[in-house]
């Protein structure tokens, strides 16, 4: 998961070489930690070139596959529907992964507001009342 909320911009961070970045320099250009990278590639979503001492190194390309890992997973996307948003990207085009985070994102949305409506259901048997976050703020 994210190391800190806030990933560096791959301009200003990336390194003189253009092929290929180490395993710490992704955590720093995406904000992810090193033990979810390797999750990651254990996983099967990425795959690091390995050098002399099995160093991890990473493409551009694998890079970017990276960080939208990283923006997804924030969002709260299972490593499988990452893994099948990936696979329309590689056969079906930005445009087509592009459509299908969406609709992922739709559904995650759903999900969270049928956890919300338990919640508050259980809630409300138990006899509390929940104020929404910004009704609590304005409170204060």
């Amino acid at each position: 998961m994210p190391a800190d909320s806030a990933a560096r911009p791959l301009a200003r961070v990336l390194p003189l070489r253009e092929r290929e970045v180490s395993i710490s320099e992704v955590v720093a250009l995406t904000g992810l930690t090193h033990r979810a990278i390797r999750l990651y590639e254990q996983r099967g979503l990425v795959r690091s070139i390995r050098y002399f001492r099995g160093i991890r190194h990473y493409d551009r390309d694998t890079l970017e596959r990276l960080r939208f890992i990283g923006e997804v997973r924030r969002a709260g996307l299972s490593i499988d529907r990452i893994r099948e948003l990936l696979t329309v990207g590689d056969v079906e085009g930005l445009g087509e992964r592009l459509a299908r985070t969406q609709d992922a994102y739709r559904d995650r949305l759903d999900e969270l507001e049928a956890e919300r409506r338990g919640i508050e259901a259980s809630a409300h048997a138990l006899g509390f009342t929940l104020q929404p976050q910004r009704a609590r703020r304005m409170a204060r």
